[in-house]
């Protein structure tokens, strides 16, 4: 997961892309991937791969059934400026292969204007 805009200014547009690649050698099946948003940020939209909703501050993407080996699901989401300081957005992942899950988190600095 990456900002495509830091520092996200008060009131002011960032998107976050999310990018799932199958580095293994088999296929991997029940691919569910969630991201925690800060109260700073606001979710505005999301599109990719499969559908994306959200709760609060819990945007999901619908789970994906399988991804072969060397290929990529990507997802973006738009969010607003809403608040400011030293943030992060967490993604996380949950698949066949890993039952245990992925976590990233992502950094961002929102500030006011």
């Amino acid at each position: 997961m990456i900002d495509t805009v830091d520092p996200v200014i008060n009131g002011e547009m960032s998107s976050y892309r999310v990018r799932v690649k199958n580095q293994g050698t088999a296929e991997d099946t029940d691919i569910s991937v969630t991201v925690r948003l800060p109260a700073e940020l606001q979710f505005v939209d999301g599109n990719g791969d499969s559908s994306v909703s959200v709760n609060n501050s819990l945007v999901t993407f619908a789970k994906l059934d399988n991804l072969q080996p060397g290929e990529t699901a990507e997802w973006t989401i738009d969010v607003k400026g809403v608040g400011s300081g030293k943030i992060k957005s967490t993604a996380n992942l949950r698949s066949a292969a890993s039952t245990g899950g992925v976590s990233e988190d992502e950094p961002t600095n929102a500030v006011s204007r």
